[in-house]
């Protein structure tokens, strides 16, 4: 429809949206989008198909455990990494919450996605 915006990020099409700016990444301060983001980078079903539990290293409830946990078991890290979709992508968490793609482990799709939702990207 001309003359309307897109809605960015939406599940389906993501990466049509037009970023000015990298947002901040971060599972504290911003959790919806972030999300979103993510999504968005591995694919529908990323989160549904990680390995559940919170002892289990590189996975969701583990880095959230450890954001909000102090008495986590790696509490003593300031950097966590949380693995995409079958391991293979990953992410640095921060123990303030943000979060960047790491460029060495993604995929040349999930590279180009991240770099083109402007997702921050750690080279």
């Amino acid at each position: 429809m001309e003359g309307q915006e897109k809605q960015p990020y939406k599940e389906i099409a993501p990466y049509e949206a037009k970023i000015e700016r990298i947002f901040d990444a971060n599972l504290l301060t911003n959790y919806e989008t972030t999300m979103t983001y993510m999504k968005a980078i591995e694919g529908k079903g990323w989160l549904e198909d990680q390995p559940q539990g919170k002892d289990i290293k590189g996975s969701f409830e583990h880095v959230m455990d450890w954001l909000k946990n102090p008495d986590n078991s790696d509490s003593h890290w300031s950097i966590v990494t949380l693995y995409g979709w079958g391991g293979g992508d990953r992410y640095s968490v921060y123990k303030d919450g943000s979060v960047k793609f790491k460029a060495s482990f993604g995929t040349p799709r999930t590279l180009a996605m991240a770099k083109g939702i402007r997702f921050p990207v750690e080279e």
